[in-house]
């Protein structure tokens, strides 16, 4: 938990010391999120130059460039496991 806190979260000592394990998840959990969300955003983008090239010849998705679904797919799917559930 140490390294992540001082790390991804950017964290000062003081800081962590502060906060209950709870709000450490909390914070990883959220900051992954972002981090996914940023990764996507570049797949977006790449997805796009690489369409727009024209040297292709089958266009690009965001989630062909990814090697796991997209943040979106993934809500979406526990959404639907959600509603499924009785």
């Amino acid at each position: 938990m140490t390294p992540a806190a001082y790390g991804l979260l950017a964290l000062r000592p003081w800081e962590v010391g502060r906060c209950t394990p709870a709000e450490l998840v909390a914070m990883l959990e959220a900051a992954r999120e972002r981090e996914d969300e940023r990764v996507e955003l570049i797949a977006w983008h790449c997805a796009n130059l690489m369409n727009a090239s024209g040297n292709l010849k089958q266009p690009v998705s965001v989630a062909s460039l990814l090697s796991r679904p997209t943040l979106a797919m993934r809500k979406k799917k526990a959404e639907k496991e959600k509603a499924d559930a009785p």
